[in-house]
């Protein structure tokens, strides 16, 4: 059986990759153009129709070829939809044309009733996160289709459009022409949407590593860098590039935008509401637990922190030490009256706070961002 891997390779496909021998990008593109058709065949066979929806959906771009263009009965067929369209919620035929880049079969879809406002269930490649229209798949999946975007967007797709599970579309886009298209019909840079946290769209698009350009076009769009009161809102735009993990160049880079547009590197997170009540449960599960409590808990206790202790918590040494470097303090306290060296994750994060010179001439050495401004 294939077995797909988690989450996003999706998002890279084979053929757009560097190759040093030419001829490998199409030895590579028939390797997962073969894997990608018994996956999809496996799928069928089990009725799996979400993903089998999806990946059918994107067969196309994942593995380098031409548009496949359908008509609504053929598309009704091969996706195993049945008439009246208006009837199918969830992954729907909207979802399915949009994603598959054929914006005639949208606007044919569109007149025979097929809805632009389905909500599809989470989904592993879109991080589990459910209710995306549409809209949201195509800028999750396929940033770069101007024409389809414009099409959804055409009909009346609405670009704010957010639930209490899923956040503004506008937080997908990938590419500086979608964002701009998106903002052009009305797509709020600021807008928290409806979910739990008020996260704004920069957090949200920070935290799943966008190009640094697309940043760069939403701090131009004047997106607000300085938070909120509104639930995890209030954290500055460093604490969700923590999320990353790990530290990329692209990473880096971001970071030094959002210091020379004055985000304030010391802002630290006072949750309210929903947060606020997550922090207490976090605590008094890590205090009562048996075991080890885990990274959420371990998280949500000191969480009202700044950038650097968000790095703490998670393990983001790359970025720990570029904040230091640009003299974010270590001595900023959260709820609990600690540091972020108190909570670190790790001795290397330990070792970073209490001594970050020699990591400073690691990381000036490995990263230009340091040599030449944003």
């Amino acid at each position: 059986m294939v077995k797909m891997i988690f989450p996003r390779w999706h998002l890279y496909p084979i053929r757009s990759g560097e190759f040093a021998v030419e001829d490998d990008r199409d030895r590579c593109g028939r390797v997962v153009q073969a894997a990608l058709s018994k996956y999809i065949s496996e799928l069928r066979e089990k009725k799996d129709e979400v993903p089998f929806r999806l990946y059918l959906s994107l067969f196309e771009e994942m593995v380098g070829l031409p548009i496949k263009r359908r008509n609504v009965e053929d598309f009704l067929k091969e996706f195993h939809f049945s008439p009246p369209l208006q009837q199918h919620k969830g992954f729907g035929p909207m979802a399915c044309a949009a994603l598959s880049g054929d914006h005639d079969l949208v606007l044919a879809l569109a007149h025979a009733n097929a809805s632009l406002h389905t909500h599809a269930p989470g989904m592993r490649e879109t991080l589990n996160q459910p209710h995306f229209t549409p809209l949201h798949l195509v800028l999750w999946f396929k940033s770069q289709d101007l024409r389809v975007l414009e099409t959804l967007l055409e009909l009346r797709a609405d670009p704010n459009s957010s639930t209490i599970h899923a956040w503004p579309a506008l937080m997908g886009c990938r590419t500086v022409e979608s964002l701009e298209l998106m903002v052009r019909y009305g797509g709020d840079v600021n807008t928290p949407g409806k979910t739990l946290f008020r996260n704004r769209p920069i957090h949200n698009m920070t935290s799943f590593g966008p190009p640094c350009e697309v940043v760069a076009k939403l701090v131009e769009l004047r997106a607000n860098l300085h938070g909120s009161t509104e639930g995890l809102s209030s954290m500055s735009p460093f604490c969700a590039l923590a999320t990353q993990g790990d530290c990329s160049p692209n990473d880096l880079r971001i970071a030094q935008l959002f210091i020379d547009s004055k985000a304030d590197i010391n802002q630290r997170l006072q949750p309210e509401g929903m947060s606020r009540a997550m922090e207490m449960v976090g605590r008094a599960y890590c205090r009562f637990s048996r075991g080890d409590p885990g990274i959420l808990a371990r998280f949500f206790k000191d969480c009202s922190t700044t950038g650097l202790g968000w790095c703490a918590i998670l393990n983001n040494d790359g970025l720990l030490t570029f904040l230091l470097h640009a003299r974010a303090d270590p001595e900023i306290r959260n709820n609990r009256g600690l540091r972020p060296i108190d909570f670190a994750a790790s001795e290397r994060i330990r070792s970073i706070l209490q001594d970050p010179t020699p990591h400073f001439l690691v990381l000036e050495h490995e990263a230009e961002i340091f040599s030449q401004s944003f």
